[in-house]
């Protein structure tokens, strides 16, 4: 049985945390995700459901490696040493091949990490990170590792991250060929592309038949087009966005060769204009989730199918698709990565016609709208006294509880608009979280330690109107409704 083998490399390198349990790390990982869904609410969610799990070992079509000492090897946990590995048990076979040829070559002497990505049919792409260019001595040595089925590029460029620099093809192909649902990609090596293909074809067994009406399908964060022209029904027209120009040249490319109507953009979905979108969509960001702003764009949709790769963000988009009238019909889990901490989520979102639980106010801000006395909550920055008044002797404070150097806050105050109050925190040296105007250091520490992309300001009673705090704000909080509630 592949789950009760041992690692040679562990505890050292710790890219696997879960190498001796894959299949209870899995079922923790859902469980998981399902406590955090039951944590929202204000939402008749449903529980995650685990997909079958696929392979443990052997999945990964794709290695990053880094080359010290004449060893190939890879990060240790929470450092720069590198732990040496001589064969790496969840990748597949065609990628250790390659990487058993990288070890004798005599590129091992000047390159300073290498990034592998294989086919099933073997076919793969080495990309060589170098400080210099290569001179011709070194040219010769990266053709001479070339061969049939494996092209040799670089990036050039002092940096220690992979595929920085630029990019040049030493020997073979531009990209690679990757077969996916029946279809066939050219995927350039700096584009992103899942590393386990066959949880990616299951995942477009549960997305494609949800998003198949419509005339238009809409990709998302459409990387080399790999969701959009998969699912595609027949007759579809798809469309899609990506700020990799890269890989928006290659989904153009792979729309044009398999035949389907499809118009691709290299732009950023903050600058997205989504004024025209309807029909159905997929969307598959990166760990930063939906920009603030993206959701009220997507209101002319029928249904979306989210594909998330960190739990946090899909759940703080998922309230913000519910505030424009989308609710979660489905939630999926795949083991995209096992025996690691990582989980792939793909949530099936159609129109409601749900009521708007809170306005969107301005910048991200939520709350009620109305006239009169105003109750407000926020994170700001900084330890405060327990009562206070503000500069200008307006605005009242109630601190709910203090939180990592911030405090959870209520303001009350008469009529103030959004930016007399933010303005008025960041005078007493006390700004919002969030604020991009406040402490941008504080603002860093609370978007790593829990995607907060906006101000964490929440307008709970104006006047007679009253909105709940949204759910993504109460986890930031860590305080129950009842107390922040006004």
């Amino acid at each position: 049985m592949e789950n009760n083998k041992s690692c040679p490399h562990r505890p050292a390198c710790d890219g696997c945390p879960a190498f001796e349990t894959p299949e209870a790390s899995f079922v923790h990982k859902v469980a998981a995700v399902g406590e955090s869904v039951g944590r929202y609410g204000l939402h008749d969610w449903p529980a995650p459901a685990a997909a079958p799990q696929g392979r443990t070992l052997g999945y990964r079509n794709r290695a990053r490696m880094i080359i010290e000492g004449g060893r190939l090897g890879l990060y240790s946990a929470g450092s720069r040493d590198v732990v040496p590995i001589d064969a790496c048990l969840v990748h597949e076979a065609a990628v250790e091949a390659v990487l058993e040829h990288v070890r004798t070559s005599g590129v091992m002497a000047f390159a300073h990490n290498v990034d592998v990505r294989a086919n099933a049919d073997g076919a793969a792409i080495a990309s060589f990170g170098v400080a210099e260019s290569p001179s011709n001595a070194q040219l010769e040595v990266l053709r001479e590792l070339a061969g049939p089925k494996l092209s040799v590029h670089v990036n050039v460029g002092k940096s220690a991250a992979f595929l920085s620099g630029e990019h040049v093809v030493v020997e073979g192909a531009e990209t690679l060929e990757i077969e996916v649902s029946g279809k066939v990609f050219s995927v350039p090596p700096q584009a992103f592309f899942q590393v386990n293909t066959e949880v990616l074809e299951r995942i477009h067994d549960v997305v494609r038949p949800f998003v198949a009406g419509g005339e238009t399908l809409w990709d998302l964060y459409c990387g080399v087009g790999v969701h959009g022209l998969a699912c595609a029904a027949d007759g579809q027209t798809v469309r899609g966005f990506d700020i990799d120009v890269a890989g928006v040249a290659a989904a153009q490319k792979n729309a044009e060769r398999l035949g389907i109507n499809a118009e691709f953009v290299a732009v950023s979905d903050a600058d997205f204009n989504a004024l025209d979108v309807s029909g159905n969509a997929i969307i598959n960001p990166a760990r930063a989730g939906l920009s603030p702003g993206l959701p009220a764009q997507l209101t002319g949709l029928d249904r979306i199918a989210y594909v998330s790769c960190e739990p946090a963000t899909f759940l703080r988009d998922a309230e913000r698709l519910a505030n424009e009238g989308f609710a979660l019909r489905e939630l999926h889990a795949f083991d995209m990565m096992p025996r690691t901490s990582h989980i792939e989520l793909v949530g099936l979102f159609d129109t409601a016609g749900l009521e708007k639980r809170w306005h969107v106010l301005e910048r991200g801000i939520t709350g009620a709208e109305g006239d009169g006395e105003q109750t407000w909550v926020a994170l700001i920055d900084g330890t405060v006294p327990r009562k206070a008044t503000l500069p200008g002797g307006i605005i009242k404070l109630e601190r709910l509880r203090n939180l990592d150097g911030a405090a959870v806050v209520r303001l009350q105050s008469p009529q103030t608009d959004v930016s007399t109050l933010m303005a008025t925190l960041k005078r007493w040296k006390h700004p919002v979280i969030g604020d991009p105007q406040g402490n941008r250091a504080a603002n860093n520490r609370w978007w790593q330690t829990t995607h907060l992309d906006v101000p964490a300001l929440h307008l709970s009673r104006a006047g007679e109107n009253t909105a709940p705090t949204p759910d993504f704000l109460l986890g930031i909080f860590r305080l129950p409704r009842k107390i922040v509630g006004s």
